[in-house]
């Protein structure tokens, strides 16, 4: 069977219940990275569930065309599965009542079944070394629809570099072990008025005796590109836009444009609130 590359839409029958079990998803992703048509007896083995389990699962999936089963034949003693696609897309009519019910019944559903089995399997903090990566980030505030438009872009490109890792995931043999490493939460909603904002806050682990690793800078400049940062320290140390031209090789309109860039990303407009956002003295 060719693989499908069109959305499933919500009100598919069978899609709730195919979607909000995450055995069914497990067994969804752990069939597709075989690559290969695979029996029930080898998702089970991968997946380390029952095949009884993954038996549901298949049947589930199959029902909204998901996997597809190819039957016992020559030189073949059992039936065999494969997935009808890479990635599961599902579509809803924004404002249809029909569609924003079913949504809302199967997001709490699955989000909550999921978010308690990664709680019961993250690191406890006295089993983790320097070498597990940890981030934790919560925000609060007021968006413009430039803003929206641009973390909308940024968690697209987050889903792609999310979607790249899980494609590179493949497997030859199904006693491999295919339990996940890290997990990545990220949750944007609207908000009712009550919700005061916040500053921006950080807590950075160390190890005893070891400096913060280069590679980790205030959630400031963070924000910005090398050559912004470049910019941004010069500008605070009092040079001038033709002064910074010349030290960096660049032309001042250059340097005026990124310096816009420094100063809208950091929501500012005066050096001296640019030297405050760097931790630094302005320099007149």
């Amino acid at each position: 069977m060719a693989e499908q590359s069109s959305p499933i839409d919500i009100r598919t029958p069978g899609l709730r219940e195919a979607l909000v079990n995450v055995n069914h998803l497990c067994a969804f992703e752990i069939l597709r990275r075989f690559g290969r048509p695979a029996t029930v007896a080898e998702v089970a083995l991968s997946a380390q569930r029952s095949p009884k389990e993954i038996q549901a699962a298949m049947d589930a999936l199959q029902a909204v065309g998901l996997t597809s089963m190819i039957r016992a034949g020559r030189g073949r003693r059992l039936p065999t599965w494969v997935v009808t696609r890479q990635a599961i897309v599902t579509t809803y009519e924004i404002g249809d009542p029909a569609d924003e019910a079913a949504l809302a019944s199967m997001a709490p559903l699955f989000c909550e079944e999921r978010r308690r089995e990664i709680l019961r399997f993250i690191k406890p903090r006295a089993a983790k070394t320097e070498k597990d990566f940890y981030w934790n980030s919560l925000h609060a505030g007021n968006f413009s629809r430039d803003d929206i438009r641009e973390l909308y872009g940024l968690l697209q490109q987050l889903e792609a570099f999310l979607y790249r890792c899980n494609q590179r995931q493949t497997i030859t043999n199904p006693e491999e072990p295919q339990a996940c490493n890290y997990h990545v939460t990220v949750d944007v909603d609207s908000l009712l008025p009550g919700v005061l904002p916040l500053p921006t806050l950080q807590i950075l682990g160390r190890h005893p005796g070891k400096d913060l690793p280069k590679s980790v800078v205030s959630a400031v400049t963070s924000h910005l590109s090398e050559r912004e940062i470049e910019i941004a320290q010069l500008l605070v140390k009092g040079s001038t836009k033709r002064e910074v031209a010349s030290q960096c090789g660049i032309s001042q309109h250059t340097v005026a444009e990124l310096t816009r860039r420094v100063y809208r990303k950091l929501g500012i407009n005066r050096r001296a609130q640019l030297a405050m956002a760097l931790g630094q003295t302005a320099t007149a």
